[in-house]
Formats: C-alpha cells, structure tokens, sequence
C-alpha cells in the first residue's frame, strides 16, 4: 500500500471512478474538514437509499434469477442451443458482477459506524486491485457476449444451411473459453495500474460523535499520469463498447429485413410457426442489447468525459454517476425478466422449473406432461424424472 504524507485531498480532488487529482491536494496541517468536505465525504440521503434498499433487491433479483437462468437452459429438454449457452454466458458474468461490484459496496458500508464514500479501508489494495479488475472483466465479457449473439444469429438466417455445420454446442463452448480468457488478459493494466492512497482526515472538533469518525480515508486510485501505454489502453476499451452500438443497430436491421423476407415466403402452418418463434427470440434478444447499451452506456461516457477531465460541475457529476451506477446494477439482474415477458418458449420454460420445484400434492406432472409453445413440445423436468424411473422400474 502506497502511504502519502498529505494531510486531505477534497472530496472534489477524488473522481468517484477513483482518480486522486494531486493539484488539489491540502497541504496545511491546521486545515479542517469544511461542510463541503464532509457533505461529500458522507454518504447522503439518496446514496443511502440506493445502498440499503435498490441494491440488496437487485442483487437478489440478479443472482436468483440468472441462477434459474443458467439451470433452465442447461436441464431442460431442448434448451441447450447455441443462442441459449451464449445467454448462459451472459448470465454467468451478470452474476459475477453483481458478487464483485455490488455485495463489496454494501458489506463496507454495514461494517464501520460511519460510512465514508468509495472508501477502501476495509477491502485494502488487494480489493482496489481485485474488485477493479475482476468487475471490468465481466462488463468486457458481456460486451462482447452480446456482439457474438447478434452475429450468431444473423450468421444462422442468413445462411442457415451452411453455418449449421459450425452451429454446435461444443463450438460455442470454445467460444465462451475464448471470450473469458481474452477479457482477462485484456483488462490486466487495471490491475497493474491501481493502488490505494491513505488520507488523514481532520475532523472538527467540535462535530457531533467525533470518537466514531474514521481518522483516515483510502482512495482507490489509477497512477497513469506518465503512462503513455495506459492513455492509448483506456480509450480503446470506451471506443470498441461506443461502436458496438452502431454495429449493433446495422447487425440487427439486417435481420428484421431477413425475416420480413422470410415471412413473405412463409405459406405452410409449419413455417408460419417457425417464423414467429424466430420473430420471438429476435425481438428478446433486440431488447435485450438495448437494455444494455442504455444502462451501461451512460456510465461509460461519464468514465471517459471523466478521463480526459471535461468540465463537468461537481452537482452534476453526483446525480449523473448515482443515475449511471444504478443503472449498471440495474442491467445485471434485467436479462431473466426479459427472457419471461418477450419469448413464449422461455416463459414456458420457466414455468415448468419452477412448478417442478412444488410438491406432488400441488403439482401434478401428469397434469402438465408436455406443453407446445410455438409449433414445439417440450417436456418438462418433472416429466423426465417420471420416465427415468419408469425405466429403472423396468
């Protein structure tokens, strides 16, 4: 842990992505915290909110349900396709945020009696370093985990025939592996570049409950000053997210004109059928990329106008991260609700699980023994188990 020998830095001198701006440190030993330093030093009425409340639900909506997510497409009957074990990806890195980002943040916050904002004392270097690292790795995963589905799924209509023979299980995989490994080693300077600062803190005297006050305040902080490396690094992450959005839009209205196309040739119930449940899932993953590129986005342009020090009024940059941050929360736990509200199949899906879950005298498997959604039967879990035994009674 890197020790400086100042006495504060203002709260206005620390970016809450973590930046400490040297020129603005005090250095005068008699100087006392003012009220402006305190205000921004203690957590408000809002960012108390948003910690004991917002984020304990997100967290559990999150976590629960990209939990059923990922066991839904994994043990029911014709769920494990390709699209479905991208999403499983996808869920598995929301999941992972929520762990590193968001239980962090309420566990320092519960910990001490006075709370201090983007305090590191309780996580040290070792957190600075590993929850910064560990949090952008899985937002770099489900960037480009949304830029494969929409690729993968104008690849599989537009040449169906062709990209069949590639369009497996076990490629997907590899796929997933080869996501994971390269958002790691991406994002490594992270690690390489954070390291926490300790600041004393003068209260005054005479502030009310002065023996609870914390006498020190850890910034988590990027050394990139002298950095050439790390002025070309960052602004490459920002500007591949930036144009994932355009790539998206052309990605995805190459698509809608596909299945217009295809809709007009679509004469058969069967092939009517096979359109709207492709009309389905495009449309859920549609809204699924846009829930995204609209929660993550707005904290990404902060990070950036941050990075190359626009003017932004401290007023402003407090509402606009406290905005920006409960949307990313937000973004984690949104992907389950979509999935059940726009696609028949994964409702179904969903349903089934869940009922599975019941005991016999309120769920009757041979009341639900199959159920066809869009032209397809599926079969649900408890059916499976009932088949099995059958079998091992035979």
């Amino acid at each position: 842990m890197v020790t400086t020998d100042y006495t504060l830095v203002s709260p206005s001198a620390v970016a809450d992505t973590g930046q400490v701006d040297v020129d603005d440190v005090t250095y005068n030993d008699t100087f006392i915290l003012t009220a402006a330093d305190i205000a921004g030093l203690l957590y408000s009425s809002t960012e108390t909110m948003l910690i004991c409340v917002l984020m304990p639900i997100v967290f559990i909506i999150g976590v629960l349900g990209n939990s059923l997510t990922i066991y839904v497409f994994i043990r029911g009957r014709g769920m494990q396709s390709v699209t479905n074990m991208l999403l499983v990806n996808l869920a598995i890195a929301d999941i992972l945020f929520l762990l590193v980002s968001v239980a962090p943040k309420f566990y320092s916050y519960i910990s001490v009696p006075v709370p201090l904002v983007n305090d590191y004392i309780l996580l040290g270097e070792v957190g600075c370093k590993g929850l910064t690292y560990l949090s952008g790795v899985t937002v770099a995963v489900s960037c480009v985990t949304i830029l494969i589905l929409a690729v993968e799924k104008y690849l599989a209509i537009r040449w169906y025939v062709k990209f069949r023979v590639y369009r497996t299980t076990t490629n997907v995989l590899i796929v997933c592996v080869v996501v994971w490994l390269f958002c790691l080693i991406y994002m490594i300077p992270d690690t390489i570049f954070m390291f926490t600062y300790e600041v004393a803190l003068p209260w005054p005297e005479s502030y009310t409950n002065l023996t609870a006050m914390p006498p020190s305040f850890m910034v988590c902080s990027a050394e990139v000053e002298d950095s050439k490396f790390y002025t070309i690094y960052y602004p490459v992450g920002q500007v591949f997210f930036l144009g994932m959005i355009p790539a998206l839009l052309c990605i995805y209205l190459c698509i809608l004109m596909r299945l217009l196309k295809t809709e007009r040739s679509s004469k058969t119930l069967t092939a009517k059928a096979s359109y709207r449940a492709k009309k389905q899932l495009i449309r859920m993953l549609v809204a699924t990329t846009a829930v995204f590129i609209v929660c993550i986005a707005p904290y990404r342009i902060l990070a950036f106008c941050i990075f190359y020090k626009v003017r932004i009024s401290r007023g402003v940059q407090y509402y606009l991260l406290n905005i920006s941050r409960t949307l990313t929360y937000i973004n984690s736990a949104a992907n389950p609700i979509i999935y059940t509200a726009l696609c028949d199949r994964y409702r179904q899906a969903f349903k089934d699980t869940l009922l599975a879950c019941l005991p016999k005298r309120l769920y009757n498997p041979a009341d639900h023994n199959t159920n066809d959604v869009n032209g397809v039967t599926m079969t649900t879990l408890s059916t499976r188990r009932i088949s099995r035994c059958k079998k091992a009674d035979a």
